[in-house]
């Protein structure tokens, strides 16, 4: 198998070493963590007992409903303590951080709609 084949984050044999594969063209040595570049045709092996090649394999789904439940949480805590520190912050700084918050909500719902 050629190293370009393999996913980022996968374990495997190069050389009589095993590596992670980092990045492209970058295999992380497993035992001394020191990174070595390797050429995207080299011939390497993938470890049979790799992890985290099964885990990409399988990608989550995520409900859109879960997410929105979510996000709707986290804005509304944001929105809290926001409002926990009017007495520490002025209320133009305030205002603007509401209307930031506003709009980056909106920008991730358009996102994922």
């Amino acid at each position: 198998m050629k190293f370009s084949q393999i996913p980022v984050g996968a374990l495997f044999e190069y050389q009589g070493k095993t590596y992670e594969k980092i990045s492209p063209l970058l295999g992380a040595c497993e035992t001394s963590g020191q990174q070595k570049f390797i050429m995207r045709s080299a011939d390497v092996k993938l470890r049979q007992d790799n992890k985290k090649t099964q885990e990409t394999s399988t990608p989550t789904v995520l409900q859109t409903q879960q997410v929105l439940a979510a996000f709707e949480h986290f804005h509304a805590n944001c929105e809290h303590r926001l409002d926990e520190l009017t007495t520490d912050l002025d209320s133009q700084t305030i205002k603007n951080l509401r209307c930031f918050l506003e709009t980056e909500k909106k920008r991730f719902l358009k996102a994922i709609s």
